[in-house]
């Protein structure tokens, strides 16, 4: 009866090898196949900017899906203003002219919604800065130094192009 018993489960052994075998051989191959990320895991198209005062501490943090219209703010040294004073964001151009995002909320976390998508507002931004503003009225231009300031960088993945064999 052990001699059948031997001879019958006697494969068992031979096959989980051969199992084994496939197994850490294909897997080194399929790794990249297995990694590859799906579009709902990566992070979303974004402008982000992380602004800092004179000193070069980090203030705010900002960012804002690419076509979106909304911007999330996030300060991480809240200033004190003085009644009737906000902070503004602007977007500087290459030329370093300033353009107007709009004001920031006064909670040290909040949301700004945009007067248009962020990609509109902020394309040709290579920095983005706030300044201290009156309420009353929407600043055409900043009013004085700037309180932070950072680069605004884009956050996407941009696809190589193909090369043509020919």
């Amino acid at each position: 009866m052990a001699h059948l018993l031997r001879r019958l489960f006697a494969p068992i052994p031979a096959g989980a090898l051969a199992l084994g075998l496939v197994i850490g051989l294909t897997l080194p191959l399929a790794r990249p196949w297995l990694q590859r990320s799906t579009p709902e895991a990566q992070l979303p198209s974004s402008y982000v900017g992380v602004l800092a005062d004179a000193e070069g501490r980090p203030g705010l943090v900002v960012s804002a899906r690419r076509l979106g219209r909304q911007l999330d703010v996030q300060q991480a040294m809240p200033l004190g203003l003085p009644d009737g004073r906000t902070l503004y964001l602007w977007a500087i151009d290459p030329s370093g002219a300033a353009r107007r995002v709009g004001p920031l909320p006064a909670e040290p976390t909040g949301r700004l919604v945009l007067d248009d998508d962020a990609h509109t507002l902020l394309a040709s931004a290579v920095e983005l800065a706030v300044s201290v503003e009156r309420t009353d009225t929407p600043p055409d231009g900043p009013a004085g130094a700037f309180v932070y300031r950072g680069p605004c960088e884009r956050m996407w993945r941009v696809t190589p192009p193909t090369a043509w064999i020919g």
